[in-house]
């Protein structure tokens, strides 16, 4: 796949706005072919800021329309999310479904959430950072055993993740 090239995806149902701005661009680029988008957009948008309820009507009757007929047609559509491509090349953030599993914790998070509030009350003035980096400090100075239940408990979680994900992929 090249590098800009997205795959062939299901668009969502355009919204009002987007059929108004439809509508009137075609009609603008007939007036004055020579206009430019954003000079297109500006004004297009400006109308519809000007536009009663009522005169929106139209407008949001047919976006309803096309949104349940999209949903009749795809009842299972969520938005997908896609890896976000940094136009520089630089490392990329992936996005994850919205119904896919928590990954799951590690040890230390467990241990963290347990510990946290109790350290933030001790300092009030600390930052969450600070707090952080307290939390961390008390982490290192544990024993093998003393981490041992945070660290069954991540052990659980793991399968916890592992069972989500395998009826996640089925």
């Amino acid at each position: 796949r090249k590098y800009n090239e997205e795959p062939e995806r299901l668009k969502r149902p355009p919204n009002a706005y987007l059929l108004f701005n439809r509508f009137m661009r075609s009609k603008l680029l007939k007036v004055n072919p020579n206009l430019s988008v954003a000079e297109i957009s500006k004004s297009v948008s400006a109308q519809w800021k000007e536009l009663s309820e009522k005169e929106r009507k139209p407008y949001n009757q047919e976006a309803s329309r096309l949104k349940q007929e999209h949903m009749d047609m795809h009842p299972n559509f969520t938005t997908p999310q896609l890896k976000v491509r940094d136009p520089r090349g630089r490392k990329k953030k992936r996005l994850t479904h919205p119904t896919a599993p928590k990954h799951p914790m590690s040890g230390f998070l467990f241990f963290a959430g347990s510990v946290r509030q109790e350290i933030a009350l001790q300092r009030p003035s600390a930052s969450v950072g600070d707090v952080s980096k307290i939390i961390a400090g008390k982490w290192r100075e544990l024993t093998d055993a003393e981490r041992n239940p945070w660290c069954l408990r991540a052990t659980e979680d793991k399968g916890r993740y592992a069972r989500e994900m395998q009826e996640f992929m089925a």
